[in-house]
């Protein structure tokens, strides 16, 4: 049997999903201080509570004929 996702014990409180393909996840090396972001302190029934920081860039693209603006933001707990 070929291993693909992992199921995470996550504490009960947490609104975020405990399933992750392998492909998404990544080996933890504690080898930075501050270097991991960890888990929002408030959550909302539809996920992490996240506020945005900054927004770091934007364009406008075209969507089924309209021009909608599009923001590169940076969020943080």
């Amino acid at each position: 049997m070929i291993l693909v996702a992992y199921k995470l014990k996550l504490p009960m409180e947490e609104k975020i999903h405990n399933v992750f393909h392998i492909s998404v996840l990544k080996k933890f090396k504690r080898d930075r201080p501050g270097h991991y972001l960890p888990l929002p302190l408030q959550t909302v029934a539809e996920g992490p509570m996240l506020k945005p920081n900054v927004i770091i860039d934007n364009q406008t693209v075209m969507h089924h004929g309209k021009e909608v603006q599009q923001l590169l933001i940076q969020w943080g707990a």
